[in-house]
């Protein structure tokens, strides 16, 4: 959907030059015959595609191709201003002949400001942009508009160059409003070769933000259809406070809540349908370097990431998933068909020797054990439609801890309480706790079909629900009995039965804080 709006914007933005250049022709022009043809492009460019009107203070002839405007304004019926130039210049190639496109061949924006006001979705319409909703009429594509309308039979557009541009955002929830300064475009645009279908024209983008993105593209567009043959596009960024400040609040307040850091990079190419995404045909790279996300008193550090993804025939495959972080190693594939109802999606995953002590922020003081500690391993499955998750999920997988210290989860300080071994719990100092679990993930979240955990002074099993919503409600059986069963194999097995029925806790609640309670007699 901000792929529709950004290209209407970009269609609706040619159609404002032409407009500009044909009423200023209009003006001057005493050819009975060439009046009648510019009214008519003005006219037909005008109804066929856009919904804000235009208007302009001044007007400068300065040859007889090249003409100064200032002052250009768009605004949309509600009188929400949506673009405002304060110097325009415009040149022409040839002067117009009727029947003939207009040739442009420069475009300079000097100052421009776009203005967006984001509109929540309701009950009854989706999310939008005030005055922009629509901009283009019906979203008008090739086959709906007259031939002597369509941009590629009256526009041919070669070069556009903007300074000082700026983008105004409020996404209309109060969160606060966006402004980015300083824009800067140099881009050329040439009618491409190769083609049968008109409309397509060559385009080479390069554009550096300050202080952070840089972007440039090279390929083709049909500016009848939207469609784009993408060469090749590439993104970099380097993810700082700086930088975060000019990406959209929404970004923003994800990526500041999560202090993310690094640099990406991501790459694409192929042909991009942009009134049907499913349809398109791509292929992208993305790559993280000296990546950092946290929350809390975690965080994840990544040495380097790198996704793969492919976009063909409705669905998008993600044949490469390849993280180095935290001393370990992660891995995962997946699949998402968005052409299908509810977008069902796979993935698989395993990761190997993650250190879980390097997901803690603050590091133990020095002589103290650590919190968090382990060697993780993990491997598992799931499947579910996007359009419906996590209700829809399903799955299952294996989660492993060695050398490790694990005061940290959930519940584990209080049964040590409980057992009369707290202190001794929290005040021995190796790396010798283990864990095992085997889980199956569910609409409501991840449910523990088996697990244990064995510490000093502490063992315990454990089944039962950990929800999405960050609560617990789990049955466990913990005491010196359950360290003796891990040593006695199938002895262990009878002895696990006897104190199954005897010994039973409970622990529910938040994650967080939950409650531990004895249910002695498996009375729950």
């Amino acid at each position: 959907m901000a792929m529709r709006r950004r290209t209407s914007l970009a269609v609706g933005f040619v159609a404002v030059l032409a407009i500009g250049v044909a009423a200023w022709l209009a003006l001057r022009s005493r050819d009975q015959g060439l009046d009648q043809w510019i009214g008519r492009q003005l006219v037909g460019i005008a109804n066929s595609y856009l919904v804000p009107q235009l208007d302009f203070g001044t007007l400068r002839y300065e040859s007889a191709l090249t003409v100064r405007l200032t002052d250009v304004t768009l605004v949309a019926p509600d009188a929400t201003p949506v673009l405002d130039i304060p110097r325009l210049v415009i040149a022409l190639t040839e002067i117009p002949r009727p029947g003939q496109p207009l040739k442009i061949a420069r475009v300079e924006i000097a100052g421009g400001r776009v203005n967006l006001i984001r509109i929540p979705a309701t009950a009854s319409a989706p999310a939008g942009f005030r005055g922009l909703m629509p901009f283009v009429k019906g979203q008008t594509g090739a086959a709906e508009v007259d031939p002597n309308y369509r941009l590629s039979n009256v526009l041919r557009l070669e070069r556009v160059t903007l300074r000082d541009c700026a983008l105004r955002f409020d996404p209309g929830d109060g969160s606060g409003v966006m402004e980015l300064a300083g824009l800067a475009l140099d881009m050329g645009v040439a009618p491409a070769e190769g083609y049968a279908e008109r409309g397509w024209y060559g385009i080479r983008l390069d554009s550096g933000r300050s202080p952070g993105a840089v972007i440039a593209v090279s390929g083709a567009v049909n500016i009848d259809s939207m469609a784009v043959d993408l060469e090749k596009a590439a993104l970099s960024i380097d993810v700082s406070p700086d930088t975060i400040g000019t990406l959209p609040p929404m970004l923003q307040d994800l990526l500041r809540s999560y202090d993310a850091s690094g640099r990406l990079d991501l790459t694409a190419g192929g042909h991009l349908e942009t009134n049907d995404i499913p349809s398109s045909t791509l292929d992208a790279t993305l790559t993280l370097s000296g990546f950092n996300v946290a929350v809390g008193e975690f965080r994840f550090p990544i040495d380097r990431a790198t996704a793969r993804a492919g976009l063909s025939g409705g669905v998008l495959d993600i044949p490469e998933l390849s993280v180095e972080a935290i001393d370990g190693t992660l891995a995962a594939t997946g699949s998402v068909n968005l052409a299908a109802e509810g977008m069902p999606a796979s993935v698989k995953w395993r990761g190997d020797r993650l250190d879980l002590n390097r997901l803690l922020r603050a590091q133990a003081p020095e002589g103290k054990p650590p919190k968090l500690a382990g060697r993780l391993r993990t491997e598992g499955q799931a499947a579910g439609n996007a359009a419906t998750a996590p209700g829809s999920l399903s799955g299952s997988g294996v989660v492993q801890v060695r050398d490790g210290r694990l005061v940290m989860l959930p519940g584990l300080a209080d049964l040590a309480d409980l057992l009369n071994v707290g202190p001794k719990l929290m005040g021995a100092t190796g790396l010798s706790h283990r864990a095992d679990a085997e889980f199956d993930l569910t609409g409501e979240g991840v449910r523990v079909r088996s697990s244990t955990v064995e510490a000093e002074f502490v063992a315990a099993r454990g089944t039962g629900l950990i929800a999405f919503d960050g609560t617990l409600d789990l049955d466990v059986n913990a005491g010196p009995l359950e360290k003796l069963q891990s040593n006695l194999g199938k002895v262990g097995a009878i002895l696990g039965a006897l104190t199954d029925k005897l010994v039973t806790y409970r622990v529910t609640g938040p994650m967080a804080d939950p409650a531990v309670k004895v249910a002695p007699l498996g009375i729950k």
